[in-house]
Formats: structure tokens, sequence, C-alpha cells
């Protein structure tokens, strides 16, 4: 059964945004900050805070430029492939590819 039919680039841009992880010196201040200077809903998982950003490549630098908050780290992920597979079906492929053995 075929779920969705699109290019590689078509599939990913249906999940969403680019993912932003960053750990600073003080997580709690960044996220107030992140939600009060650009509106963004932040998640803090531990160590990093995480959220989701329209082009985060163009993004970053202007973060980095403006943040009050010093960075320790910061990553960008985009999303893969098998982001798709669990928006549209509900199960991650490594899952489904267990199940079908």
């Amino acid at each position: 059964m075929i779920i969705a039919l699109d290019s590689p680039k078509g599939l990913k841009n249906m999940v969403g945004e680019d993912m932003i992880s960053l750990s600073t010196v003080d997580n709690q201040r960044a996220q107030t900050e992140l939600k009060e200077r650009y509106h963004i809903k932040t998640r803090h998982d531990g160590e990093q805070i995480t959220f989701e950003v329209a082009n985060g490549e163009r993004f970053i630098p202007t973060l980095i430029k403006e943040f009050d908050t010093d960075i320790l780290s910061i990553n960008l992920r985009r999303p893969a492939l098998d982001d798709v597979f669990l928006k549209l079906t509900g199960h991650r492929l490594r899952d489904e590819a267990l199940n079908s053995c």
C-alpha cells in the first residue's frame, strides 16, 4: 500500500522544520529568551533545549550574534525519511522492519 508519493525532499518537507538543539550556561534563562525574543516554543530534555525553526542554517548565525545567554553547544538536524515514515504511519521504520521478520 502506498501512503505518500513524492521526492525525498518533498516528503521531508511534510514533516516540518529544522530541529535545533543547544546547551547554554543557563538553559532556563535561554528558554525564556527564545520565547520572548523569537516566539519559539522549546522543550528542555535534561542538558539541552530543543526547538524547531524554518531555515535553521540561516537562523543559527543570527541566534549566535544576538543571543544574550552564552551558548556552549549547538546542533542542527533536518528531517530524515525515517521521520517521514514515523509521521505517516505512527511507527519507526526500524520497528516496522522488526515486525515483518
